[in-house]
């Protein structure tokens, strides 16, 4: 083959080539366009399920200061989402107006330590006002975490906002307490959108929550009056007989001893279940916990105990304790009913927990149920503790994240800012 036929040949191939290398482009392309429409259908259906939950935790607790849905309007509100269509900012605004929305949203978004500043002010201001900012920029400017720059975003407000509102505080665990707390606020959202805190509760409560939804005959109340004022005087007679008689006695300790029985035997499964999910504990609860340590430790006014025990509190009051009572909130159940009886029940178990965690006073009228604990063989009553000991201490080393690195490694991040006219206003 002469030089000529060789070069020749070479031309061709490389038009092979270069044509194989063009349509591969295309085709990345073409199939880099239909995953970015489908991540904005994601973005459009995430953004519709967070508002239905709103209305969903309206109809369930309809008197929460937090929520302003009426119950008769729930099912108009289902319906406007069901039938609600997204359009530009722009066709909507003027360009003038769209623009400086874009960039307040946009600045606020990647300046978490800005905005925790923001909301802390808000919070002394109007404390009200603070129960519906928050959903709005959850839901705008964080979507609920969908991508992980989003968690990320988030994990930096929670930082910042330890740093204003908890470190220079004498007693941080009486502000958590209040129901306008900016981080509490926020950590709730936080909980109810994360995809891996979901993977642990879901693990660890699933199969208890559902065993005690099968037992929902019954009230089991801790307080052994609350179980009697549940009776009628008829029906208090008919079932135990004349009051202060030997035999009225026995019984009541009779009934009291089976509703004992009952929460032993359900807290002890869930004390279980909790143990067995340790390895899905949520590494980005794990960073919180880490930084909490970090931030506090700081502080002079706080000892490494009350540190620890902020830490049981966040754990187990804000994020073990809610998910029992509230199930369908935090993803752990579907589709299932809760009878009234059932939600009293899982009330009892989560604050049979959280005595046991954090070794609260009891009151001489229960400690009948916790000497129970206290007097298994397996000591059941210490095994919460050091669940949470476990959790705590395998978080104290974790390594915050590096925002700058995620994000450059991520081909798909956040390209829009969905909200309404009305919350826009409410900003």
């Amino acid at each position: 083959m002469t030089s000529s036929e060789e070069l020749i040949e070479l031309v061709k191939k490389l038009k092979r080539e270069r044509s194989f290398v063009s349509a591969e482009q295309k085709h990345i392309r073409e199939q880099y366009a239909q995953l970015l429409k489908l991540a904005e259908h994601v973005q459009h259906r995430q953004w519709i399920t967070s508002h239905q939950r709103y209305v969903l935790t309206s109809l369930i607790y309809p008197n929460r200061n937090d929520q302003n849905i009426q119950s008769k309007s729930c099912f108009q509100y289902i319906q406007i989402l069901d039938n609600i269509s997204f359009i530009d900012s722009y066709k909507y605004f003027n360009y003038l107006q769209d623009l400086p929305y874009l960039r307040l949203l946009t600045f606020l978004r990647q300046q978490p330590n800005l905005l925790a500043l923001c909301l802390s002010s808000i919070e002394k201001t109007d404390g009200l006002l603070i129960n519906t900012i928050i959903p709005i920029l959850m839901t705008a400017i964080y979507n609920q975490c969908l991508y992980y720059d989003d968690e990320l975003f988030i994990l930096e407000l929670l930082r910042s906002l330890i740093d204003i509102q908890l470190k220079n505080e004498l007693n941080p665990r009486i502000i958590l307490q209040r129901s306008s707390c900016s981080f509490k606020i926020v950590f709730d959202a936080f909980l109810t959108a994360s995809q891996s805190c979901k993977l642990f509760l879901t693990a660890a409560l699933h199969e208890p929550i559902m065993q005690l939804l099968i037992d929902d005959e019954c009230f089991y109340d801790i307080n052994p009056d609350t179980s009697l004022s549940r009776f009628s005087k008829q029906e208090r007679l008919k079932k135990f007989g004349q009051p202060g008689t030997r035999d009225y006695l026995d019984k009541i300790q009779k009934y009291r001893n089976v509703i004992l029985t009952k929460l032993y035997t359900f807290t002890s499964t869930f004390i279980e279940s909790l143990r067995n999910a340790l390895s899905f504990f949520p590494t980005s609860l794990s960073f919180l916990i880490s930084q909490m340590f970090i931030i506090l430790s700081q502080s002079s006014e706080l000892s490494s105990r009350d540190i620890r025990c902020l830490c049981c509190d966040i754990i187990m009051t804000l994020f073990i304790g809610p998910a029992i009572c509230e199930p369908e909130k935090h993803g752990i159940i579907a589709d299932i009913p809760i009878s009234t009886i059932a939600r009293h029940n899982l009330n009892q178990i989560a604050i049979i927990l959280q005595t046991l965690a954090m070794s609260n006073d009891i009151e001489s009228k229960t400690k009948d149920l916790y000497n129970k604990f206290k007097e298994s063989e397996s000591f059941i009553s210490n095994c919460v503790s050091s669940i949470l000991d476990n959790f705590i201490d395998s978080s104290r080393n974790v390594i915050f994240p590096s925002r700058s690195s995620i994000l450059s490694s991520s081909n798909i991040t956040r390209s829009t800012i969905l909200i309404t006219q009305k919350q826009l206003r409410q900003l």
